[in-house]
């Protein structure tokens, strides 16, 4: 799974060897000084995803300016739109990965216009072949830190993050209940046209983001933003690879069709490591069918016990005893919150 890791030492040194992308530098007078060989746009597909350096101008219209990130199959750098005159995020992605990993990604977040959702521009290749995604740069932090005990948070902004979260799964998201309700009476052959429509409507629009973790939660002025968006997929999808972070994963996850409940239990267990200084509700990291959450008072004597008996319910480890919907959780929090 695909893991941001925030700092430039990841990437090549200058003067290491390297594939080098077609590039180009302008100098003082503005004109193009050397350029290097373009990767062809057929490039074998096992290609990893192209370095840039800060100062390398993409394309002859992107201008890095910083080394964001790099995850499995993508790099991720800050740039300055020549022709727009803005600073965006540069997502580039690898040639084994990239058209169907930015098609999943775009569309997925077209459908979803919110606060606290990262927003998408366009998409394209480079003339090296490699894909990419433009999408608004958000001047923040990961939650990385937040969530290992590392740094903190107050318990209040600690919710608060957890409900900006929510609050993009409910948009996301269809009313997961009533989707149950309509799957059963479609079975049973007895939906109206109405309803049928109903039912088109959640199945097509409802997303599952898969990979809800720290590093894809940025914290900003505005709130908390969800990031990568390259695995999501649509509610009742079959699955077809167990992607994601098993930390962030329920014990019980339906591995033949994805459901909201991913995303329910890993909001849980993020809120319960920015709570708990860096602990996982499960020993080991390892969320079992069978285990128990360890009680959060144990770990924070001095925790609201409304808190704590919503974090016990958010990482429980069978669906049934865990929150149905994100507009649940989200309002039993928001409950909790006015309690801090």
């Amino acid at each position: 799974p695909e893991r941001i890791v925030y700092c430039k030492e990841t990437l090549p040194h200058r003067g290491e060897a390297s594939d080098r992308p077609a590039v180009s530098k302008p100098n003082g007078d503005g004109e193009l000084r050397s350029k290097a060989r373009p990767v062809a746009a057929s490039a074998p597909l096992a290609a990893i995803a192209a370095d840039y350096d800060v100062g390398d101008l993409i394309d002859g219209r992107f201008e890095v300016l910083q080394v964001l990130g790099q995850g499995g199959f993508s790099k991720v750098y800050r740039v300055r739109d020549e022709v727009e005159g803005e600073e965006r995020a540069f997502k580039l992605f690898d040639s084994a990965a990239g058209s169907e990993a930015v098609r999943r990604e775009i569309s997925a977040l077209r459908k979803v216009q919110h606060p606290h959702v990262v927003q998408v521009f366009w998409a394209g290749q480079t003339v090296g072949g490699h894909w990419y995604l433009v999408t608004e740069y958000i001047d923040g932090e990961s939650l990385d830190e937040y969530a290992t005990g590392k740094r903190h948070l107050s318990d209040r902004e600690a919710v608060d993050v957890a409900l900006d979260v929510l609050d993009a799964l409910v948009a996301m998201h269809p009313d997961a209940v009533r989707l149950g309700e309509l799957d059963n009476q479609r079975r049973d052959g007895d939906l109206s046209a109405p309803q049928f429509e109903e039912w088109r409507g959640m199945r097509e629009n409802g997303l599952v983001h898969r990979d809800i973790k720290p590093a894809n939660v940025m914290l900003s002025r505005t709130g908390a933003k969800l990031l990568d968006f390259n695995i999501t997929s649509r509610v009742g999808d079959p699955v077809h690879t167990r992607s994601g972070t098993p930390p962030y994963q329920p014990p019980d996850a339906d591995f033949s069709r994805w459901d909201v409940s991913t995303d329910l239990f890993a909001v849980g267990v993020m809120l319960y490591e920015m709570l708990c200084n860096g602990h996982h509700p499960y020993p080991e990291g390892k969320p079992a069918i069978n285990g128990e959450v360890i009680d959060p008072g144990r770990i924070r004597t001095d925790l609201d016990r409304g808190l704590a008996a919503f974090l016990r319910k958010a990482c429980a480890p069978r669906r049934e005893e865990r929150f149905t919907t994100a507009s649940e959780m989200e309002a039993d929090l928001r409950k909790v919150r006015i309690q801090l």
